[in-house]
Formats: structure tokens, sequence, C-alpha cells
């Protein structure tokens, strides 16, 4: 299966000096067809909107830091990757850590104030 191309927000160097530049060239090793917002001027410096209508008319996915950005994406429909970010110390000294979770656009999900729980049990 092809892997859909990849737009790293600005909030993402590129730079194998950076944790997010050392998952750059992970991705561009494993086939990924990788954008960055830093590399296309008509995005630099633009609202975060403009960034999601940029990667939906592409149809490429995008990767974030920013939970604000991440969401917005994924209500706009366009496939999200969001960096949980963390750095902690260690007896090493400091350690800097990603998680990347896909957050893949539901289709046609509402939203309910209250729901009925049941225990499913066989015997009954």
């Amino acid at each position: 299966m092809q892997k859909q191309p990849l737009l790293f927000d600005e909030n993402l160097g590129t730079s194998p000096k950076t944790l997010s530049g050392q998952l750059w060239q992970l991705l561009a090793t494993q086939g990924w067809q990788l954008y960055s917002v830093h590399d296309i001027p008509d995005l630099v410096g633009h609202p975060d909107e403009d960034v999601i209508a940029y990667a939906k008319e592409r149809k490429w996915a995008l990767l974030t830091l920013d939970k604000r950005m991440a969401y917005l994406s994924v209500r706009d429909g366009v496939s999200t990757y969001l960096i949980l970010h963390e750095r902690r110390l260690d007896e090493n000294g400091e350690v800097e850590e990603y998680t990347v979770v896909h957050l893949d656009p539901f289709a046609n999900v509402e939203a309910r104030k209250s729901y009925d729980a049941r225990i499913f049990d066989e015997n009954f």
C-alpha cells in the first residue's frame, strides 16, 4: 500500500539535529513522500486553516505538535498525525521522546450527552 504524502507543520524542523528532523529522516527511509511548510512560501507564517486547506486540496496527511491544529484538520477530513512530546530527566540527563498518534477522521460521528450502559453477560 502506498503511503499518503505527509506535510510537516511549521512547528517541526527537518534538521537532523532536532528530534523532528530525525523523525523526518526515519520516515524518508521508510518510503514516505515528505513536505515541510518551511519549504512552501505560500504557507510560511500563514494561519493553521490555510495549511489545512493546502493539505486537504492535495490529499496529503498532516503532522503537527499543535493539538488545536490537529483538531481542526481532523474536523475538516484531513488525515492527521499528532506528535505527543515528552521531555524528562533520567540518569543520563535530559531525554526527549516523541509518540506519534494517527488521528483518522471519523465519518458521521454524533455527540451525545448521556449513554445507556449495560453489562453484557452470556448467561442472561
